[in-house]
Protein backbone atom coordinates (compact mmCIF):
# COMPACT_ATOMS: atom_id res chain seq x y z
CA UNK A 1 0.00 0.00 0.00
CA UNK A 2 0.92 3.30 -0.67
CA UNK A 3 1.46 5.87 2.00
CA UNK A 4 -1.38 8.09 1.15
CA UNK A 5 -3.73 4.54 0.57
CA UNK A 6 -2.75 3.64 4.33
CA UNK A 7 -3.06 6.81 6.14
CA UNK A 8 -6.77 6.55 4.17
CA UNK A 9 -7.42 2.84 5.38
CA UNK A 10 -6.05 3.82 8.67
CA UNK A 11 -8.51 6.71 9.01
CA UNK A 12 -11.19 4.33 7.76
CA UNK A 13 -10.58 1.30 10.24
CA UNK A 14 -10.05 3.82 13.09
CA UNK A 15 -14.28 5.57 12.14
CA UNK A 16 -15.19 1.75 12.09
CA UNK A 17 -13.71 0.91 15.63
CA UNK A 18 -14.32 3.97 17.53
CA UNK A 19 -17.61 3.91 16.47
CA UNK A 20 -18.29 0.05 16.82
CA UNK A 21 -16.43 -0.16 19.70
CA UNK A 22 -15.74 3.35 21.47
CA UNK A 23 -12.75 4.85 21.96
CA UNK A 24 -12.25 3.84 24.97
CA UNK A 25 -11.88 0.30 24.26
CA UNK A 26 -10.09 0.72 20.74
CA UNK A 27 -6.33 0.10 20.60
CA UNK A 28 -3.82 1.43 18.15
CA UNK A 29 -2.97 -2.01 18.01
CA UNK A 30 -6.38 -3.36 16.76
CA UNK A 31 -6.12 -0.85 14.56
CA UNK A 32 -2.57 -1.64 12.83
CA UNK A 33 -3.66 -5.76 13.02
CA UNK A 34 -7.05 -4.84 11.00
CA UNK A 35 -5.30 -2.51 8.13
CA UNK A 36 -2.14 -4.91 8.30
CA UNK A 37 0.54 -3.13 9.03
CA UNK A 38 2.64 -2.98 12.25
CA UNK A 39 2.03 -0.70 15.30
CA UNK A 40 5.18 1.31 14.59
CA UNK A 41 3.81 2.08 10.95
CA UNK A 42 0.61 3.20 12.44
CA UNK A 43 2.93 5.67 14.65
CA UNK A 44 4.25 7.16 11.64
CA UNK A 45 1.04 8.29 10.52
CA UNK A 46 -0.03 9.20 13.82
CA UNK A 47 2.10 9.55 17.27
CA UNK A 48 -0.94 8.62 19.80
CA UNK A 49 -4.67 7.11 19.54
CA UNK A 50 -5.88 10.90 20.52
CA UNK A 51 -4.19 12.16 17.78
CA UNK A 52 -5.77 9.53 15.54
CA UNK A 53 -9.07 10.63 16.63
CA UNK A 54 -8.52 14.43 16.54
CA UNK A 55 -7.74 13.67 12.72
CA UNK A 56 -10.23 11.99 12.08
CA UNK A 57 -12.47 13.98 13.65
CA UNK A 58 -11.30 16.96 11.32
CA UNK A 59 -12.12 14.77 8.43
CA UNK A 60 -15.63 14.52 9.68
CA UNK A 61 -16.08 18.17 10.43
CA UNK A 62 -15.20 19.33 7.28
CA UNK A 63 -16.47 16.59 5.35
CA UNK A 64 -20.28 17.97 7.22
CA UNK A 65 -19.18 21.65 7.09
CA UNK A 66 -19.08 21.70 3.39
CA UNK A 67 -23.37 20.30 3.41
CA UNK A 68 -23.61 24.06 5.06
CA UNK A 69 -21.79 25.61 2.80
CA UNK A 70 -24.21 28.64 0.66
CA UNK A 71 -24.18 28.47 -2.98
CA UNK A 72 -27.57 29.90 -4.40
CA UNK A 73 -30.62 30.36 -2.27
CA UNK A 74 -34.06 29.51 -4.67
CA UNK A 75 -35.87 32.61 -5.62
CA UNK A 76 -39.42 31.37 -4.99
CA UNK A 77 -41.45 29.71 -2.34
CA UNK A 78 -41.76 26.57 -3.93
CA UNK A 79 -38.19 26.50 -5.17
CA UNK A 80 -36.83 26.87 -1.58
CA UNK A 81 -39.74 24.65 0.33
CA UNK A 82 -38.30 21.83 -2.08
CA UNK A 83 -34.50 22.88 -1.58
CA UNK A 84 -34.96 22.74 1.80
CA UNK A 85 -36.68 19.14 1.86
CA UNK A 86 -33.65 18.00 -0.41
CA UNK A 87 -31.89 19.10 2.16
CA UNK A 88 -32.40 17.03 4.84
CA UNK A 89 -33.12 14.16 2.42
CA UNK A 90 -29.63 14.42 1.35
CA UNK A 91 -28.60 13.86 5.55
CA UNK A 92 -30.97 11.19 5.67
CA UNK A 93 -28.92 9.55 2.96
CA UNK A 94 -26.12 9.66 4.03
CA UNK A 95 -26.99 8.31 7.91
CA UNK A 96 -28.39 5.44 5.86
CA UNK A 97 -25.28 5.16 4.04
CA UNK A 98 -22.95 5.65 7.19
CA UNK A 99 -25.32 3.94 9.97
CA UNK A 100 -22.46 4.14 12.59
CA UNK A 101 -21.90 7.54 12.02
CA UNK A 102 -24.08 9.26 15.38
CA UNK A 103 -21.89 6.47 17.76
CA UNK A 104 -19.11 8.22 16.44
CA UNK A 105 -20.14 11.58 16.81
CA UNK A 106 -21.24 10.85 20.29
CA UNK A 107 -17.79 9.21 20.82
CA UNK A 108 -16.55 12.73 19.82
CA UNK A 109 -18.92 14.55 22.31
CA UNK A 110 -18.41 12.58 25.23
CA UNK A 111 -14.18 13.08 24.59
CA UNK A 112 -14.86 16.96 23.56
CA UNK A 113 -15.01 17.20 27.67
CA UNK A 114 -11.15 16.36 27.61
CA UNK A 115 -10.09 18.05 24.48
CA UNK A 116 -9.78 21.47 23.37
CA UNK A 117 -9.14 20.57 19.45
CA UNK A 118 -12.33 18.64 19.80
CA UNK A 119 -14.20 21.69 21.77
CA UNK A 120 -13.06 24.10 18.88
CA UNK A 121 -13.68 21.47 16.04
CA UNK A 122 -17.36 21.45 17.12
CA UNK A 123 -17.86 24.88 18.00
CA UNK A 124 -16.58 25.57 14.06
CA UNK A 125 -19.41 22.89 12.96
CA UNK A 126 -22.05 24.46 14.92
CA UNK A 127 -21.22 27.86 14.15
CA UNK A 128 -21.16 26.89 10.21
CA UNK A 129 -25.02 25.56 10.81
CA UNK A 130 -26.35 28.15 12.77
CA UNK A 131 -24.75 30.47 9.60
CA UNK A 132 -26.22 28.42 7.11
CA UNK A 133 -30.13 28.74 8.69
CA UNK A 134 -29.57 32.24 9.62
CA UNK A 135 -28.54 33.10 6.16
CA UNK A 136 -31.69 31.12 4.79
CA UNK A 137 -34.30 32.57 7.04
CA UNK A 138 -32.39 35.63 5.89
CA UNK A 139 -33.53 34.81 2.42
CA UNK A 140 -36.81 33.83 3.15
CA UNK A 141 -37.51 36.66 5.25
CA UNK A 142 -36.98 38.77 2.10
CA UNK A 143 -39.17 36.65 0.05
CA UNK A 144 -42.12 37.55 2.18
CA UNK A 145 -42.06 33.47 3.49
CA UNK A 146 -41.48 34.71 6.96
CA UNK A 147 -41.84 37.48 9.66
CA UNK A 148 -38.41 39.30 10.40
CA UNK A 149 -39.56 38.81 14.17
CA UNK A 150 -40.27 34.56 13.77
CA UNK A 151 -36.61 34.09 11.80
CA UNK A 152 -34.83 33.52 14.82
CA UNK A 153 -37.30 31.00 16.62
CA UNK A 154 -37.18 29.29 13.26
CA UNK A 155 -33.66 29.23 13.13
CA UNK A 156 -33.51 27.40 16.39
CA UNK A 157 -35.93 24.94 15.22
CA UNK A 158 -33.99 24.43 12.01
CA UNK A 159 -31.05 23.10 13.96
CA UNK A 160 -33.33 21.11 16.58
CA UNK A 161 -34.45 19.46 13.63
CA UNK A 162 -31.62 19.00 11.98
CA UNK A 163 -29.91 17.59 15.24
CA UNK A 164 -33.10 15.31 15.83
CA UNK A 165 -32.53 13.68 12.85
CA UNK A 166 -29.34 12.32 13.60
CA UNK A 167 -30.41 11.87 17.07
CA UNK A 168 -33.15 9.82 15.74
CA UNK A 169 -31.99 7.74 13.04
CA UNK A 170 -30.57 4.78 14.96
CA UNK A 171 -34.59 4.19 16.17
CA UNK A 172 -36.86 5.60 13.41
CA UNK A 173 -36.68 4.68 10.28
CA UNK A 174 -35.48 6.51 6.94
CA UNK A 175 -39.03 6.75 5.66
CA UNK A 176 -40.24 8.00 8.86
CA UNK A 177 -37.31 10.64 9.28
CA UNK A 178 -38.20 12.11 5.45
CA UNK A 179 -41.69 12.37 6.24
CA UNK A 180 -41.07 14.45 9.57
CA UNK A 181 -38.42 16.61 7.72
CA UNK A 182 -40.72 17.22 5.08
CA UNK A 183 -43.76 18.18 6.91
CA UNK A 184 -41.92 20.35 9.27
CA UNK A 185 -40.45 22.26 5.93
CA UNK A 186 -43.69 22.56 4.36
CA UNK A 187 -45.38 23.98 8.37
CA UNK A 188 -42.83 26.24 8.62
CA UNK A 189 -42.61 27.60 5.47
CA UNK A 190 -46.32 26.58 4.23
Amino acid sequence: MKGSETYQRILETAYELFAGQGYEKTSLAMISNRVGISKPALYYHFTSKEALFEVLYVHLIEGMKKEYRIGQWPGDKASLIQFLIDKGYSDIAYLEEKPAFPSILRQYSLLGKRSETIRRLTRDLEEAVRSYYVDLMAHAVSLGLVDQEDSGTLVELLILMDGGILEKSEELGMTDLKAMWATFIRKMLG
